[in-house]
């Protein structure tokens, strides 16, 4: 007995037809039911690499959860809000001017893809690539990442304002005119960067060199060159600035406290009014040209009251009328050292070794003062 085809399936047959003449297609050809979004709102895991997509109006609630989308046309699209691309393959995507209002981009790879003048509102990106990709004037305003890699990418004249960037690599992008005024770099790293952006509302982040410098980024390694820069100001506590080149550099008034400057070089730089407190140093070089009061640099160390000297190893070295009070020593070794007026009160000395300390400091604090 033969059956007739129901209305629905009429329906989607005819639809399936005029998608496939006007050029639409899962490789140019497959007009698959399973994968059509004129039958079905979810799209995740088909092959739609190379397809027309341009001027289609997608349903509400369309989803494209590991899709292949690389090399697809959907310039100009308007994605109804909370669209997701979790996973999906756009590398070479042409996303050009579209309209994706909190949309999910985690785990998605757009290596190359061109997002020129897309709005993003809102974007979650999650560990997401955008390696390479033409992001010139997009609205990345107040995205959501983490770990997203936007190296070598293009945001001429675009905004990243009110984004949260924690743990992102920004390396050599391109920043002419654009708005990097992000809410958070935690853990970003740069360098290479390209262009000059608009200068920051709140004085959060200066771009020197090809480095970003502010609250949060991470920027480590010696390559770090940001030597005589002015970080004035600059809320600089607890990054990681090992082995940056920092000479000459302007940080009067900028706030060091937690900061890692192992192996910095701090020649000439002007340290007079900095906030140092917690500071992690050692293998310094140079001498700055100013350092606040009660600070000094001895054997590499920056010392000076709640500096931070865990392990620091300052056995044989003049301490006399050094300033530790509330510095944390724990495990550090301060034996044979001349300790005469130094102050220790309320200093952390768990596991220091202090054997055969010469001079009586000002205050033992609770060392036992061993002679």
């Amino acid at each position: 007995m033969k059956l007739k085809p129901t209305f629905k399936q009429l329906v989607a047959l005819v639809f399936a037809s005029l998608l496939i003449s006007s050029g639409f297609g899962v490789n140019g050809a497959q007009a698959d039911s399973l994968c059509n979004p004129a039958v079905t709102t979810d799209l995740s895991y088909c092959d739609l690499s190379g397809a027309n997509l341009s001027g289609i109006t997608f349903a509400q609630y369309t989803q494209f959860t590991g899709t292949n989308l690389s090399d697809a046309n959907l310039s100009g699209v308007t994605f109804p809000a909370y669209t997701s691309f979790d996973g999906a393959n756009m590398a070479g995507a042409n996303l050009s001017n579209i309209d994706a209002f909190s949309a999910v981009f985690s785990r998605a790879n757009l290596q190359g893809a061109n997002l020129q003048g897309a709005n993003l509102h809102g974007l979650r990106a999650y560990y997401t690539d955008f390696s390479g990709a033409n992001l010139k004037n997009a609205k990345f305003f107040y995205l959501e990442s983490i770990g997203a890699n936007f190296s070598n990418a293009d945001l001429s004249g675009g905004s990243l304002y009110g984004a949260g960037l924690s743990s992102a690599i920004l390396t050599g992008l391109k920043v002419s005119r654009a708005d990097l005024d992000a809410n958070s770099f935690g853990g970003a790293t740069s360098g290479g960067i390209i262009g000059r952006p608009k200068a920051s509302r709140n004085n959060t982040w200066k771009l020197y060199r090809g480095w970003l410098v502010g609250h949060g980024i991470q920027n480590t390694g010696d390559g770090t060159d940001i030597s005589g820069a002015n970080l004035s100001g600059l809320n600089l506590g607890s990054l990681n600035l090992s082995g940056s080149n920092l000479a000459g550099t302007n940080l009067s008034r900028a706030n060091l406290a937690g900061t890692n400057l192992r192996g910095a070089n701090l020649s000439g730089a002007n340290m007079l009014t900095a906030r140092l407190g917690g500071v992690k140093s050692g293998s310094i070089t140079g001498e700055p040209s100013g350092l606040p009061n009660g600070w000094r640099i001895i054997a590499g160390y920056l010392v000076g009251p709640r500096a931070n000297l865990v392990g620091a190893n300052l056995a044989g070295q003049n301490l006399s009328g050094a300033n530790l009070i509330s510095a944390n020593l724990t495990g550090a070794d301060i034996s044979h050292s001349y300790v005469a007026g130094a102050n220790f009160a309320h200093a952390v000395v768990t596991g220091t070794r202090e054997v055969g300390l010469i001079g009586w400091p000002a205050n033992c604090g609770h060392l036992t003062c061993m002679q």
